[in-house]
């Protein structure tokens, strides 16, 4: 017979107890880093309200449960939206009756504008709409576009999902990786593409200047619903793992028209270093430049000695100009949720143009 657990907010000094829990139902574990990042989010100081950074429940001095609360702002037709963003449920088998208790709090927040978990699996989904919360209606967001580099890895990692035994899914690889290339190559129609006047440079997250800063209030005035990208947010969502990102400004004849933002990612289990574009956001002025620039990042990402260049979500717009470089394609579980505590944005939010989702928006990149 299980102990009735507690419900509180969870404390820096939970962070152990929380990691065991995770550890335990096989959930990847967030760095104590990532959690005291959290707390200094500026959409806080923009918010200026109590905000709680999630729950747990505890039982016998364990953490049997847990779910993380992350503020975030957005903003719509230039006014800024208080977003509490769902991250890392976790219940321990035993306790799993007693999880709706940490999404009623969730659900429960006061002066919140929108609720939204961009990394919904099957169980949390039926959990978001049992609250009444919705899917995001922005197309083929669960359709992850794909270029592979490294072939071998790349299939090694494929046959060890499949629960191939090490051995055999390297030799299985090996063996098939040469025929992998050619459809790899057979299947990029496009040539790339190169223009003097369209540059892609790289850039230090600290170094960002206010050239971004006049992007993101040209943005924020569209009919568009936004993460925040002001400088002072995508510093802080860098600098939670540094070393992880990349970014890349765009610039035509030395005028800056955007930004291409990419997160390395160890996939540890399947042995895989991956690339994944983050975000894609500027006024490129018209398609034509943004195939040209997303042609320059694939030659940038080749030299980074990853295995794989993917993407997830964005407008299909975007889609389509990605879709000429990475060739492959894969489905994945999770599907964006959200709930909008405000009639007004309720109106709108059913309109996929509201939306610009990518792994940009709530935890899906933390």
């Amino acid at each position: 017979m299980t102990t009735h657990p507690i419900l509180r907010e969870v404390r820096i000094n939970d962070y152990d107890k929380v990691k065991s829990l995770f550890h335990r139902i096989g959930m990847p574990s967030e760095s104590l880093e990532a959690w005291k990042a959290y707390r200094k989010s500026p959409a806080l100081k923009k918010a200026g309200k109590d905000f709680s950074f999630g729950w747990v429940l505890e039982a016998e001095s364990n953490i049997v449960g847990y779910l993380a609360n992350i503020p975030m702002m957005y903003s719509y037709q230039g006014s800024e939206v208080f977003v509490a963003v769902a991250r890392a449920y976790a219940v321990a088998p035993e306790y799993r009756s007693h999880g709706l208790k940490l999404a009623l709090k969730y659900f429960k927040q006061p002066e919140v504008a929108a609720l939204l978990n961009t990394t919904a699996n099957e169980y949390s989904a039926v959990l978001f709409r049992y609250f009444k919360a919705k899917p995001v209606p922005q197309a083929q967001y669960n359709e992850v576009l794909f270029l592979v580099f490294n072939s071998w890895r790349f299939l090694r990692a494929v046959f060890l999902k499949c629960r191939f035994p090490g051995a055999i899914a390297l030799g299985a690889a090996l063996l098939l990786a040469p025929l992998f290339k050619v459809i790899t190559i057979l299947k990029q129609k496009n040539a790339y593409s190169c223009r003097q006047d369209l540059l892609l440079k790289r850039i230090c997250i600290d170094d960002l200047g206010e050239e971004f800063d006049k992007l993101w209030v040209k943005k924020k005035e569209q009919e568009v619903f936004y993460t925040d990208r002001s400088v002072a947010m995508l510093q802080w969502r860098v600098n939670i793992a540094p070393s992880h990102y990349h970014m890349y400004g765009a610039y035509l004849k030395g005028l800056f028209l955007g930004y291409f933002l990419l997160k390395i990612e160890h996939v540890e289990h399947l042995k895989l270093k991956r690339c994944l574009i983050i975000d894609i956001f500027g006024d490129f002025k018209n398609d034509e430049n943004l195939v040209v620039l997303i042609s320059s990042l694939v030659r940038e990402v080749k030299d980074m000695s990853v295995d794989t260049l993917e993407i997830i979500g964005f407008p299909q717009a975007i889609r389509e100009a990605a879709k000429r470089f990475l060739p492959f394609k894969r489905t994945i579980t999770t599907w964006p949720y959200f709930k909008f505590m405000t009639q007004d944005l309720n109106a709108v939010c059913q309109n996929s143009d509201f939306w610009y989702v990518s792994l940009m928006d709530g935890d899906s990149s933390l």
